[in-house]
């Protein structure tokens, strides 16, 4: 009965409408087929954006490329994080320097373990109100990958060099 009284002040005050949005820099796409798994061939699509020196007016490509993407509150907040893309840790679950997983326990992993958690939450979530087949590829690639240190450790599609340097 609260849930379905929050849920009608939410529409009489169209506070989704009014929903922020940030630009947000995204550096890599993993590409992902419909069941899970990611893409032999091209696994990590990189983002870039063409950039005008202004002394010499040279155009050149620069790693990243902003992308509008909701602004949830509290997203700043230690052991959150943002919906659909954030930093390597957050969505792969894996140290972005050594490509080593982080824990899985909270109490042990900290804000990372949290942050990692809180991503994939948020997609289950969003499938659960929504069940778009997009969700449900990502959660099929999280149960596919994901699901222990095991797992993480042994991503084929990454490379810690690489992650570093993009530093996504």
């Amino acid at each position: 009965m609260i849930l379905q009284t929050l849920f009608q002040y939410a529409q009489e005050k169209k506070l989704v409408d009014s929903m922020e949005v940030k630009e947000r820099f995204v550096h890599l796409v993993l590409s992902l087929r419909k069941d899970g798994s990611v893409s032999e061939a091209a696994p990590w699509q990189v983002l870039t954006r063409d950039v005008e020196d202004p002394k010499t007016k040279a155009v050149k490509p620069e790693f990243g490329r902003a992308i509008k993407m909701p602004e949830f509150p509290g997203v700043n907040n230690g052991g959150r994080a943002n919906f659909l893309a954030d930093a390597v840790e957050k969505v792969l679950g894996v140290d972005g320097k050594t490509g080593e997983p982080i824990l899985d326990e909270p109490s042990r992993g900290g804000n990372a373990t949290k942050a990692f958690l809180h991503f994939w939450q948020r997609i289950a979530d969003a499938h659960a109100a929504r069940g778009l087949p997009e969700l449900a590829a990502l959660l099929a690639f999280r149960d596919r990958y994901l699901v222990n240190a095991e797992g993480r450790r042994a991503l084929p599609f990454v490379e810690s060099s690489h992650l570093e340097r993009t530093g996504s």
